[in-house]
């Protein structure tokens, strides 16, 4: 049979829900914000040293899913999620090793294919597998009887990996009891075939930890709890050897005296093992958890040797050891009570004891397993404290001097305010007015492509609450303000006066100047760079009457006040400033005037101010953004309110200061548009609008220089919403905007929009009976193909489904049947 093919392509305009574009403009989101507090929460468990000299490690919290990470931190304290659980994978993983496959492998004490029937342990646990780049596979889950709640791995000699199950296994009538078991020991296959080699059916032990491979070829470890002693309680722990063939022996009954509830234990270089407990010691006294717990020796043989006994002054409750390179024993003690929050010790083979740092209320959160690193310096975490109470990384040399490298981040960044700034080397940069490692806000970079770094988190010492977009200066760093404010829930407000500051786009900050009040303060506009080299701002209070100032700063911090408002002459600065063609810089005041609703303003650089335009409030009021100089030589802005209908003007205003209302939003076209405009021809406009349009969650516009203003973009929420900031135009002649809210996740979402390119069809591959088409395409664009029998008719009908293109070309197979002829055509859908 022979087949015909027409081929017609097209771009269709038409308004849709949702993101509607009337212009054939394809919205994209690049990058959306998660809510505060979703970010890694703290690490539960020590770092493992991988092979390519990067530290790697877990967090019990957070991630994607809130149910634990694993990351990857350099030595110099850069972090990166590597993975985040989902229950189905696990969840609350522990500690990692590398294996000899150079793969890391580990367990979740939770989650996994097993969940229990009652709900009780979520499912009861994993052992995964996960390479430095994140793949990610699940080697076996536990089901209760073979254990539940695994410790973490080591790999055994022969090639398998060796465990424990905290729970699980058989009770202490030696039934099977996936809720009251005493815990296993088991072997994992590199293929996932699980072993179960021991119970402990509590006078044995119950709750066992960890276990370490003897010289011997056997494995050694400890329980919590069980033994011969204290029976009324079930025993304080025992320590235990367990041969591979599944033949379990108790080495040591603890008894307070030399110690409780034993922790993990290390095999030394000298063949023995080496551990700690959590109590007892040389201050206990009988009873229940007297002491401040030991560091002990063990030989194979099961002789016991207490080396240190703690007693709260120095230290209490102390966690796993590491050996170092002299040959002595490091660890960590918990936090007690204000002001013990727990340290880090040293521990000679001879019971030689010395307290290396002790962590203060800043630093407090339960210090937990150490790691030496290639330097001979010990790296650690902390489950709590930092800078925002979710966990740091830290590293502190054997003579004791400590380095914070990290903070865990509860997330990377909410609510941008402020509009993008293109750098030199084609990235975007951004602020977010809250979240970071302080909640306090951040400095953010982004490529074209979408990919996202924060270079910045602010802690309040530096700076609060950015809320201006960012201008890079001649130099190449890059300038901006910190607000200081933050509305409560209350309605009130807690600020400082805020700052002025410069970033280097590889993250290294200086805070330039802090505002007093008497030279302004809380400053919400950005900067600009005169044609002097200087930059110039405005603050909305501050000065003799409160009323706002206009500043000069030179790139060095040295800060000049051009101009105090006085209230007939405009007040609260809320603007960015434009520098006209005779050097002057022109502004908005958001309020005072007459009429007390704004004005448009002319200042020099030597300070002298005139006032071009007062509003009355029928031409708008309340104008919070930035002018915009057109092509023409005139003056573009927006108001937030006024005009017709009381939601926000479009204005033009001469040099001279003849002022034209070019449009009044009515809201179903926008509302209140605070974030300015940009030029993208010479006859047209791009704006934001904060609320109105299709779902009153604002809008993207187009306006020309004679009024006429298209709605481009509704917001509705899934896409983002409320866009506060301006819409930048990038080099490669898209649009890059952000939302202050909404987003999948929330906070926010930095989105561009495209002017795409009519598909063309590039190729066909006819089969038997089938055909593919192949077109030109955009990434993230959707596209439908229909075909009809002749041209004579006008039944176009679609082939299903539409294809969402993933880059440059897309393709469809149509099926043809009996056809003979087929004409097609091709559309972007909106």
């Amino acid at each position: 049979m022979l087949y015909r093919y027409v081929f017609v392509a097209m771009i269709v305009a038409c308004s849709v829900a949702g993101p509607a574009a009337t212009a054939g403009l394809l919205f994209q989101s690049l990058h959306e914000f998660p809510q505060q507090g979703s970010g890694p929460k703290g690490a539960n468990a020590g770092l493992v040293l991988g092979t390519d000299g990067n530290f790697y490690g877990t967090t019990d919290e957070g991630g994607q899913n809130n149910m634990g990470t694993v990351f990857k931190v350099t030595p110099d304290g850069a972090l990166t999620t590597v993975f985040s659980f989902n229950t189905t994978n696990g969840s609350i993983p522990n500690s990692l090793i590398e294996g000899s496959d150079g793969n890391f492998y580990g367990t979740t004490g939770y989650g996994g294919a097993n969940d229990d029937s009652d709900g009780q342990f979520n499912g009861s646990g994993t052992v995964f597998k996960i390479t430095p780049g994140g793949a990610f596979t699940s080697l076996c889950s536990f089901n209760g009887t073979n254990g539940s709640y695994p410790s973490s791995l080591i790999e055994g000699t022969d090639g398998n990996f060796y465990g424990t199950a905290l729970y699980g296994g058989k009770d202490d009538n030696g039934n099977v009891s996936p809720l009251n078991g005493n815990g296993i020991v088991f072997k994992l296959g590199p293929d996932g075939v699980l072993t179960t080699l021991g119970y402990f059916d509590g006078t044995n032990g119950r709750r066992p930890s960890n276990v370490v491979q003897g010289t011997d070829g056997a494995l050694y470890g400890t329980t919590l709890y069980g033994g011969t002693y204290l029976s009324i309680v079930g025993g304080v722990g025992t320590a235990f050897k367990i041969t591979d063939s599944g033949s379990l022996t108790t080495l040591v009954s603890f008894n307070g005296t030399n110690g409780g509830s034993p922790n993990r234990v290390l095999r030394g270089r000298d063949g023995n093992l080496y551990g700690t407990t959590g109590w007892g010691g040389a201050l206990y006294t009988g009873g229940l958890f007297g002491g401040g717990g030991t560091v002990f020796k063990l030989t194979p043989d099961g002789a016991l040797t207490t080396l240190v006994s703690f007693f709260g002054t120095n230290g209490h409750s102390p966690f796993s050891l590491v050996q170092g390179s002299d040959g002595s024993f490091y660890g960590t003690t918990s936090p007690e009570n204000a002001p013990n929050y727990g340290t880090v010790f040293k521990a000679t083979t001879n019971g030689t004891m010395t307290t290396l740092f002790a962590f203060n209320v800043a630093d407090c959160g339960s210090p937990v397993a150490l790691l030496q690193g290639t330097d001979g310096k010990l790296y650690g975490t902390t489950s709590g404290g930092g800078t925002s109470s979710y966990g740091t990384l830290f590293s502190i040399a054997p003579d004791g001097d400590f380095s914070r490298l990290a903070s865990f981040t509860a997330t990377d960044g909410a609510t941008p305010y402020s509009s993008l700034v293109q750098g030199r080397d084609s990235n975007f940069y951004g602020t977010t007015y809250s979240g970071g490692t302080s909640g306090f806000g951040t400095v953010f970079n982004m490529t074209p492509g979408g990919a996202f770094t924060i270079l910045h988190s602010f802690d309040g010492t530096n700076g609060s609450y950015p809320a201006a977009a960012l201008v890079q200066g001649s130099d190449g760093y890059l300038y901006g303000t910190t607000s200081g404010l933050m509305i409560t829930t209350n309605g009130g407000v807690m600020h400082d006066n805020g700052t002025v500051f410069r970033a280097a786009t590889n993250g290294s900050f200086t805070t330039l100047h802090s505002f007093t009040g008497a030279d302004g303060r809380n400053p919400i506009a950005g900067l600009i760079q005169g044609n002097d080299g200087d930059f110039y701002g405005t603050t909305p209070l501050g000065g003799p009457n409160d009323y706002g100032t206009v500043f000069k700063i030179t790139p060095n911090g040295t800060l000049s006040t051009l101009h105090f408002f006085e209230g007939t002459d405009g007040l609260f600065l809320v603007a960015a400033l434009v520098q006209g063609n005779d050097g002057s810089f022109d502004g908005t005041t958001a309020g005072g005037g007459p009429n007390n609703v704004g004005s448009v303003f002319k200042v020099t650089q030597g300070g002298v101010l005139n006032t071009l335009h007062f509003f009355s409030g029928t031409d708008g009021t309340d104008p919070e953004a930035a002018l915009v100089r057109g092509s023409d030589g005139n003056f573009y802005g927006t108001t937030d309110s006024g005009g017709t209908s009381d939601n926000g003007t479009v204005f033009k205003i001469t040099p001279s200061g003849a002022l034209t209302t070019l449009f009044s939003f009515s809201g179903t076209n926008g509302s209140s548009p605070q974030g300015g405009l940009v030029q993208g021809s010479a006859s047209s406009f791009y704006g934001t609008t904060q609320f109105g349009g299709q779902d009153n969650k604002g809008t993207v516009f187009e306006i020309t220089t004679a009024g006429a203003l298209s709605r481009l973009i509704s917001f509705n929420g899934t896409n983002g919403s409320e866009p506060l900031a301006g819409l930048v135009m990038g080099r490669d002649g898209h649009l890059y905007g952000t939302a202050s809210t909404g987003g999948a996740r929330g906070a926010g979402a930095i989105f561009r929009l495209v002017q795409p390119q009519a598909p063309v069809f590039t190729a066909i591959k006819p089969r038997v009976g089938q055909v593919r088409l192949i077109w030109s395409s955009i990434a993230g664009g959707t596209y439908r193909v229909e075909y009809t029998p002749t041209l004579a008719g006008k039944l176009w009908t679609p082939i299903a489904p539409d294809v969402k293109a993933t880059g440059s070309a897309a393709s469809l197979v149509d099926s043809l049947g009996a056809a003979a002829e087929r004409y097609y055509r091709i559309m972007l859908l909106p």
